[in-house]
This record gives structure tokens, sequence and C-alpha cells, in this order.
């Protein structure tokens, strides 16, 4: 029984190991993913600033009748492509979270099987104690009777009555 609990033991460390490393590795994903966050929001907050700025530029070019609009566009053209990079690399954040999601996930199974696997451990060690008190019980039981059946032997031999019952 001592063997079991040993086992039991053992594995439930190991499983608890393999679950606090995968929590670990999940933090640190979580940790570059808001890193990265706060990258692209600070990089987003900067095209804003400078997309308003264009836009005053503009305003400012259309009521001198133009002059100097053409540079202007290549800067706006400029922008749009660097706000599609971002956005592309918004897909990256997006497959990270899935892939947080998915180790939380796995976590939650892991837990949920090592709860599966102690309600087990628990039910079988009932089993035994159950087993073992009965056999108990019974070897109890029959050494008492053991005993009677000596003491009355000896009590025989002996020549010696039975004290008398009240």
């Amino acid at each position: 029984m001592n063997a079991v609990d040993d086992n039991f033991r053992r594995d439930l460390q190991s499983e608890i190991k393999l679950v606090l490393e995968m929590t670990a590795r999940v933090d640190e994903r979580v940790k570059l993913v808001v890193e990265k966050q706060s990258e692209m929001t600070q990089r987003l907050n900067g095209f804003i600033e400078s997309h308003n700025a264009l836009l005053n530029r503009v305003s400012v070019i259309e009521a001198k009748n133009g002059n100097g609009l053409h540079d202007l566009k290549n800067k706006v053209d400029n922008l749009i492509e660097r706000i599609v990079k971002i956005e592309a690399n918004s897909d990256h954040i997006n497959r990270v979270e899935n892939i947080v999601n998915k180790y939380s996930d796995d976590v939650d199974q892991i837990q949920n099987e090592l709860t599966n696997v102690e309600k087990r451990v628990n039910k079988i060690e009932e089993s035994n104690l159950g087993i073992w008190s009965k056999t108990k019980f019974v070897l109890d039981h029959v050494a008492k009777g053991v005993w009677v059946v000596v003491v009355c032997w000896v009590l025989y031999k002996f020549g010696l009555n039975t004290p008398p019952l009240p």
C-alpha cells in the first residue's frame, strides 16, 4: 500500500511540475504579447500623430492653392504602407493569443485529469481499507474463538469446573 502511495505521489509531483512548467511558458508568452501590444500601441499612436500633422499641413496647403501637395501624397502613401505592416503584425499577435488560449485549455484538461486520478486513488484506498477492516474483524473473532477453546481445554485438563455464570 505504501508503494502505491509513493508511486502516486511521484506521479502527482511530476504532473504538477509539468503543469507549473507549462504555466511558466504561458506566462512568458503572455508577457511577450503584452510587450508587443504596448510597442504596437506606441507605434500606432505615433502614426496617428503623424497623420494628424499631415492633415493640418494638407489643410494649410489647400488654403495656399495646393503647392507641395505631391510630397504630402507620398508621405501619406508611406504611412498607409506602414499601417498595413502593423496590421500584419497584429495577425501574429492573434496567433500568439490563440496559442496561449490552447495552452490554458491544456492546463485545465491536465487539472481535470489530475482530479480524476486523485478520485480513483481515493476509491482504491477506501476499498483496500474496507477489505482490511473486514479481514481484521474476521481474524479477531477467530482468534477469540480459538482462545476460548484453548481455555476450556486447559480447564478440562486440570479438572477444574468453569466458573458459574450469573
